[in-house]
């Protein structure tokens, strides 16, 4: 799916833009995730976001659980925005990649489901009784707000029922292409949620620069979130072909993540002016 060169942004997205990189110089023109031009990343400063990154290997399933739906809610919306636009070869791409991590939920919640399931039969056996297991637990169709992600049971019923419905979107996504043009090549997801979340970014950028302090600290939140999920998630979901992320790559845009939350953090610590906290970034 992934194989393609990276497809180039549509006019009007690069207009909006170029209008962006002139009210926002401190990040620089947006690259391509297969340029291998560096970024400098500010490795003295810790980054809250990478470090949660890093910790995904040790992460609690329900934690892990969460963090999936992050993912899936921020991408859906996503393959919702491309739609619109008419972009259905982009909306499918996204959405192809949101289906591989309702997969890894259905994954987390099987192995979560059998460890849970040895501790009872551990339990029960070594009080020399049977312990029932209370298999009507959170078995009701569960929506985003009434999944409780601290029962097994209950979010695994939600991953079930979330590919179900990512997978009839697809279907329904792959109806609109149908018609295209049979040459048309499938766009790189990676490259559009890479390009998404620097848009978005310096969306924040121009909020904070108009003092629109809860736009830009939301636009902030969302490009770190798409930035995170394709150095900490992406090269480990069942795509095909995998994902590969190159180690220039990982660093340059785990550089744009430390960016983002440095501008963050500086503008809900300090009463300073815009322009006194995004100088930095400059140098």
């Amino acid at each position: 799916v992934f194989s393609c060169p990276p497809k180039k942004y549509d006019q009007d997205v690069a207009a909006a833009m170029q209008a962006r990189e002139l009210a926002v110089t401190s990040f620089g023109s947006a690259k391509s995730l297969g340029s291998h031009e560096s970024d400098p990343l500010a490795a003295s400063n810790a980054s809250t976001v990478l470090r949660e990154v890093q910790g995904l290997s040790i992460l609690h399933p329900s934690t892990r659980l969460q963090l999936l739906h992050r993912y899936i809610s921020i991408l859906s919306e996503l393959v919702q925005v491309k739609f619109n636009a008419g972009l259905f070869l982009e909306s499918f791409s996204v959405e192809l990649v949101v289906m591989a991590i309702w997969k890894e939920a259905l994954r987390v919640c099987s192995s979560w489901l059998a460890s849970t399931m040895e501790d009872v039969l551990s339990r029960s056996c070594s009080a020399n009784e049977s312990t029932p297991v209370q298999k009507g637990a959170g078995l009701s169709p569960c929506s985003e707000e009434t999944v409780d992600f601290s029962m097994p049971e209950s979010v695994s019923t939600w991953a079930e029922q979330g590919f179900l419905v990512a997978f009839d979107r697809a279907e329904r996504l792959s109806d609109h292409l149908r018609n295209m043009d049979s040459n048309a090549q499938m766009p790189d997801a990676m490259e559009i949620i890479f390009q998404t979340a620097l848009e978005i970014g310096k969306s924040g950028g121009v909020d904070e620069l108009l003092g629109n302090k809860g736009s830009a600290a939301a636009s902030y939140t969302k490009a770190m979130l798409l930035l995170s999920f394709i150095v900490g998630e992406a090269t480990s979901l069942p795509l095909s072909p995998p994902f590969l992320l190159s180690p220039a790559n990982k660093k340059r845009i785990e550089g744009y993540i430390v960016n983002f939350e440095s501008c963050q953090s500086h503008f809900q610590m300090s009463q300073s002016s815009p322009q006194q906290y995004l100088d930095p970034l400059t140098k």
